[in-house]
């Protein structure tokens, strides 16, 4: 039995990447002043069989962002868990999210990372399963790593071990335009 478990489990736990911006992705504010202007999005399916609802896969999600956090080495983290409530610890936001009961599980708005006095990372999350949204981001909790340099390649193995690690899959890997599509009526 555990076999066939560890089997789903595999096939059902997927991410997808994003290296760049599809036409109608727009950067936060905050990448825009700070020049963040590398992205990387991690898209978490929300399907899992097992669950009727949508599910937010709350290990996979802190594992990229811990992955994430030793990968970049800052001096100061900020996780904007809901408005007005700042955490500045992952590992304090990790058991605060764990003890929740799992279908109130949610991603941080926002998380930013600073080091030397400068943010040099913001990941923020795009609530796509709250509102459907395109494809390939469709009922998904997307989280948007912006970065002032291209660190796509030791963002995707870091997922990809990650993956190894979780039993996970990452079914696509999207590399489109490196700056996003100017807005209508901005110059």
């Amino acid at each position: 039995m555990y076999r066939l478990e560890k089997i789903i489990r595999k096939v059902d736990r997927s991410i997808q990447i994003v290296r760049g911006y599809h036409d109608f992705c727009q950067p936060p504010e905050i990448a825009v002043d700070e020049g963040l202007g590398c992205r990387v999005a991690f898209i978490l399916d929300t399907y899992r069989r097992s669950k009727v609802d949508m599910f937010f896969d709350a290990e996979l999600f802190c594992s990229i962002v811990l992955g994430i956090e030793k990968l970049l080495v800052p001096e100061k983290v900020e996780i904007f868990v809901v408005e007005g409530e700042v955490l500045d610890s992952i590992s304090l936001f990790k058991e605060n999210l764990f003890s929740q009961p799992e279908v109130n599980r949610e991603p941080p708005g926002k998380i930013v990372f600073t080091k030397d006095g400068l943010i040099s990372c913001c990941i923020h999350t795009e609530f796509w399963a709250h509102a459907g949204g395109p494809m390939p981001y469709y009922d998904s909790y997307t989280e948007s790593v912006y970065t002032k340099t291209d660190i796509s390649e030791q963002l995707i193995v870091l997922c990809d071990d990650i993956c190894d690690e979780l039993e996970g899959t990452i079914t696509a890997i999207f590399d489109l335009s490196p700056v996003p599509k100017q807005n209508k009526g901005k110059k």
